[in-house]
């Protein structure tokens, strides 16, 4: 039954592996993530004012959550 598993626990060990990309993630620069158009890296997200359009949605959400819950 131990012999039906997908993966062997070497697999998630820590350690330096030939296979490191020399960055310490243990992925190789080939497998890193990308996002949906393919780029590598990660991006900053930075702040900003909400629109109204936004605002109001929420404010409708939470609305909305309160009739249901409270049973208005």
């Amino acid at each position: 039954m131990a012999d039906d598993w997908k993966y062997a626990v070497e697999d998630f060990e820590d350690g330096d592996d030939a296979t490191d990309g020399g960055d310490g993630t243990g992925i190789e620069s080939a497998d890193q993530a990308t996002d949906v158009f393919g780029e590598a890296g990660t991006t900053d997200i930075e702040p900003g004012s909400p629109s109204l359009e936004n605002t109001l949605f929420v404010c409708l959400g939470v609305a909305v959550a309160l009739v249901v819950i409270l049973g208005i």
